[in-house]
């Protein structure tokens, strides 16, 4: 029974043609892979992006909010101390006119 038969060619034919399958199915793995990981990272850069600019126009928000109320609070200064000096009668010229400066108003007379 020296006669060679084809069952090894045949069988040499399947384990060729299965092994071909698991590289393709393993590469389009990778490929499947790669591309899920690169939309990720793509989305949460974009998430990490929408953030920062989202906390950074609420301290602009916060820092302009105290801006405004300081602006207030000094544009109302002067008519406060003469409503002061008006009700104790403790009118002092010299400080009146500092204060006045540094508020840039003129001194009311007294």
């Amino acid at each position: 029974m020296d006669q060679t038969s084809p069952r090894p060619f045949l069988l040499s034919r399947v384990v060729l043609a299965i092994a071909t399958t698991v590289v393709a199915l393993i590469g389009a793995l990778g490929f499947a892979t790669s591309a899920l990981l690169r939309g990720g990272e793509t989305a949460a850069e974009a998430y990490a992006r929408e953030a920062v600019t989202s906390a950074g126009a609420a301290a602009v928000a916060s820092v302009n909010r105290t801006f405004v109320q300081v602006d207030s609070v000094l544009a109302g200064l002067p008519d406060l101390l003469g409503e002061v000096v008006a009700v104790h009668g403790d009118a002092q010229p010299e400080r009146d006119a500092a204060i006045a400066r540094l508020l840039g108003a003129s001194p009311t007379p007294s």
